[in-house]
């Protein structure tokens, strides 16, 4: 979902655009350009990929950095719920790793402390949850995410790089497609 500043707008077309150009990348075609066949044709790399990593006892998060460029962030209100999410987050950020159109050149070097930093400086618009809770989008230099904020606190965070606001690096997904 692409996002426009200011809004929640979602721009579907970008969206299916995006893994149309990824589904091209990879070969895998389906006959509605589905992003299920990306993941079929990588699943046996993916799932030994997953198999070799494992939460830390009290981790919540994970920055995800895919050829020397931090890919996104997301971080969840409990260890529990970072132990379930976790297989099919590195399953999604898996399949960008082996898409060769994704990422730097190998020598970069990702800046967690800019990063989170741009964050923590990123302007916030709340909007009404479609459940509960509040719906929280935030914009900054280079960066933009999403946050899922109820009666008990953030239950999930998401941020991206982002070139400038209107057009994100990385296609906008909130809550980020999982696979």
């Amino acid at each position: 979902m692409s996002m426009v500043a200011g809004s929640r707008l979602s721009d579907q077309s970008a969206v299916w655009a995006e893994i149309a150009d990824k589904s091209e990348r990879f070969g895998a075609r389906s006959p509605t350009a589905a992003a299920g066949a990306m993941y079929d044709q990588r699943r046996d790399v993916l799932d030994r990929m997953i198999a070799s990593i494992r939460p830390l006892d009290s981790q919540v998060g994970a920055i995800f950095v895919i050829r020397g460029m931090i890919a996104g962030l997301d971080v969840f209100d409990h260890p529990r719920t970072w132990a379930q999410s976790m297989p099919k987050l590195l399953r999604s950020y898996g399949l960008d790793a082996l898409d060769k159109g994704i990422g730097g050149d190998g020598f970069a070097t990702p800046d967690p402390s800019r990063f989170l930093g741009a964050i923590s400086q990123a302007t916030c618009t709340a909007y009404p949850a479609v459940g509960a809770g509040r719906d929280l989008r935030f914009e900054g230099h280079g960066i933009i995410g999403a946050a899922l904020d109820t009666k008990d606190g953030v239950v999930h965070a998401v941020a991206f790089p982002a070139a400038d606001v209107v057009r994100p690096t990385r296609g906008w997904r909130f809550p980020r497609p999982i696979m």
